[in-house]
């Protein structure tokens, strides 16, 4: 058997693989794909550090750094909604802020996420809260929904700021050191 025809048998088993785990297992369709992408890459031959660079270059590439972050968020805000998570954070922020200031609520929580987090990865884990609250309280998704993105595009924004202006500041002379400026 030549090796093209090995590496074709190898692609068709994959793509068996793939309805099978996604079909009949019912296992997650994105981590079905990365976890037979990389048995794929390591079935070829290639190392399984090589692997593991080629499917990040071609993620990275193709998708870019949005793919990852969406499937993982979609992934965990999946688990939220179904176990009942969202809704109970629903229930304490609609307990401790009123029904009629829930999108107050939901900026004061996107603004605490979006700290440490980027803007896409915070948008992606809350709004299956975004949805328990709005259908909770009746409120519109979008009153609901707006502050939620407004909150974390800022937070993003001022990080942003901060890091940019903390790398274009001169170097402060230390004391006892001479600044060339001054004569």
């Amino acid at each position: 058997m030549t090796p093209d025809t090995r590496l074709l048998l190898y692609a068709l088993g994959a793509v068996v693989a793939l309805v099978v785990l996604i079909a009949r297992f019912k296992l997650h369709p994105f981590l079905v794909l990365i976890a037979v992408s990389l048995a794929m890459g390591i079935a070829s031959g290639m190392p399984p550090a090589a692997a593991i660079k080629a499917f990040q270059d071609g993620v990275g590439t193709v998708l870019g750094f949005i793919a990852v972050v969406v499937g993982l968020g979609t992934i965990l805000g999946k688990i939220m909604a179904e176990s009942g998570a969202a809704a109970r954070i629903a229930t304490t922020l609609i307990a401790r802020f009123g029904e009629h200031r829930v999108h107050w609520a939901m900026m004061c929580v996107a603004f605490i996420v979006g700290i440490p987090v980027f803007f896409q990865v915070g948008i992606v884990l809350l709004i299956p809260l975004v949805f328990s609250l709005a259908r909770r309280t009746g409120m519109p998704l979008i009153k609901v929904g707006l502050p939620l993105c407004a909150a974390s595009r800022c937070t993003g924004s001022s990080r942003r700021t901060r890091r940019r202006c903390w790398r274009s500041m001169p170097s402060r002379p230390t004391r006892g050191s001479q600044s060339s400026t001054r004569s």
